[in-house]
């Protein structure tokens, strides 16, 4: 289990939701899934693929602030840690 910190995924999960991870680290486009950019703290983010070894990890946040990431993985080391595969919010 992951709990959420933040809310650049408030449209999907509440910050302090616990989410439960498989781990994982392969997803298909559109999963959301949990990510270490650069050896940082985890990331939770929508996954796309691109051509050219491209990217991108898209938040889903009602916060304007949270853009979309774009990586491409010969520049940048992207671990992938796993698929969300459910999560229960706050009481």
């Amino acid at each position: 289990y992951l709990r959420v910190q933040g809310d650049s995924m408030n449209k999907k999960f509440p910050e302090g939701s616990l989410l439960l991870i498989q781990k994982q680290n392969v997803l298909e486009a559109s999963e959301i899934g949990v990510f270490r950019i650069n050896g940082d703290d985890a990331t939770v983010k929508q996954f796309k693929t691109e051509e050219n070894g491209i990217i991108t990890l898209s938040p889903m946040s009602y916060n304007p602030i949270h853009k979309e990431q774009k990586y491409n993985l010969k520049d940048v080391p992207v671990e992938i840690i796993g698929k969300v595969i459910s999560f229960m919010g706050i009481l």
